[in-house]
């Protein structure tokens, strides 16, 4: 996210508090890398519906996904067998 949020969010044990980076769990600092925060603060904003692929690599890396053809799918290996 472009802009630091003035909001807190509370779900269950959780608190993100966006403008301080901080996530919590009852009262203590959960350990997450700063895009884990960012992804977790956009689809809290965007909860209740889903977000596609694109929409998320644009409000968190601020990019398409046609920008990103130069990555190699390591997962294509991983699918499980029909």
């Amino acid at each position: 996210m472009n802009e630091p949020s003035r909001r807190r969010y509370e779900f269950g044990p959780f608190a993100l508090d966006p403008g301080k980076r901080l996530l919590l769990r009852e009262g203590e600092p959960v350990p997450l890398a700063p895009k884990g925060l960012e992804i977790l603060h956009v689809l809290i904003e965007n909860r209740g519906r889903v977000l596609t692929k694109d929409e998320l690599l644009k409000q968190v890396w601020n990019r398409l996904r046609t920008e990103r053809k130069h990555f190699v799918d390591t997962h294509q290996d991983d699918r499980l067998p029909c």
